[in-house]
């Protein structure tokens, strides 16, 4: 079996969502997790924008350049999307993160235990890490020796669509000894699996929607990963799509039940999905329409005939 070298790169949005999956104790109300901003303090439309490095004014000239887009996600979040040039070689930086919305100048992200931070300042967009030994974080996400640390200015015009990378979501995750490459391009996810013995990959689907967030996990306790990917679609309905690793060889789709198949689970359904990883459960909750009140699912991944699957082991309201 392969050594538990675990190394898992959890989104700070998840784990504000997974918090209460902390607790062993799984009878006890797990409705407290969201974070709570203060809204008077929260302009979201102050840090949204597309911000660059210096060398983009030297495009013309051949110079490699990144770029930064923040814009709104949620409520508490904004998407943070690095991207670079790419048509004339592989793109130095990319990175996309789900940041919590701390006030109207800052934004935070957690990535492997380390907070990187957003900072507006005089107009341009400023990434470093909470604590200055942890800035070796901001390499990962580069190639070359590249980081993302450093100062982006506030762009005016559009973006130059003929350079930069078109990929829309970009993301690593690492769990055990294998690690994950996801990217989606024109509606179509890619997970790589460079690790794996047989079977690297690419595993391909189309998406329902936009990818909202990507988690990892070991829901069964086989020593293995598995991955969730969560999309949302314009009429703001969530999606899965769902992978579980064999014996370190390749990996399986998990079977996903549709959420109208399980009335009591499908009552009261309009949208707004939020997806995590909690413990050894993968948990689904919505608000319930034309109620104030907010319907969990609990799932676990169970063998089937087929296939590995999802199924319904709770389903509670609060």
């Amino acid at each position: 079996m392969r050594k538990y070298n675990i190394v898992v790169l959890f989104l700070f949005s998840l784990v504000l969502f997974s918090c209460q999956g902390n607790n062993k104790n799984e009878d006890k109300s797990e409705n407290d997790s969201i974070p709570v901003v203060a809204e008077e303090v929260v302009s979201q439309s102050k840090m949204e924008g597309v911000y660059v490095d210096n060398a983009y004014a030297k495009r013309g000239e051949g110079y490699d350049w990144v770029s930064v887009e923040v814009k709104p996600l949620d409520k508490f979040h904004m998407r943070v999307s690095v991207r670079s040039r790419a048509d004339k070689k592989k793109p130095t930086c990319s990175y996309d993160a789900n940041a919590l919305i701390v006030d109207e100048n800052t934004l935070k992200a957690n990535e492997n235990g380390k907070i990187v931070l957003f900072e507006l300042q005089d107009n341009s967009l400023v990434i470093s890490t909470e604590n200055q030994e942890d800035d070796g974080i901001l390499y990962f996400f580069c190639s070359g020796g590249a980081s993302l640390a450093g100062t982006y200015s506030k762009l005016d015009a559009e973006l130059d669509e003929s350079q930069v990378d078109s990929r829309s979501y970009v993301k690593s995750l690492s769990l055990f000894d294998d690690i994950f490459i996801l990217q989606v391009q024109d509606g179509q996810l890619s997970v790589e699996v460079p690790s794996l013995e047989i079977d690297q990959g690419p595993y391909t689907q189309n998406l329902k929607g936009e990818v909202i967030d990507a988690e990892i996990g070991d829901l069964n306790m086989d020593g293995e990963p598995d991955i969730f990917i969560y999309s949302k679609d314009e009429q703001g309905f969530g999606h899965l799509i769902a992978y579980s690793v064999n014996n370190g060889k390749s990996m399986s789709m998990v079977a996903v039940p549709e959420l109208k198949d399980n009335a009591g689970a499908y009552a009261g359904y309009k949208g707004n999905d939020e997806f995590a990883v909690v413990e050894n459960s993968l948990v689904r909750r919505f608000p319930i329409d034309g109620e104030n009140k907010t319907k969990q699912i609990q799932y676990k991944l169970k063998d089937g005939e087929a296939s590995r699957q999802l199924v319904v082991d709770k389903v509670v309201e609060y």
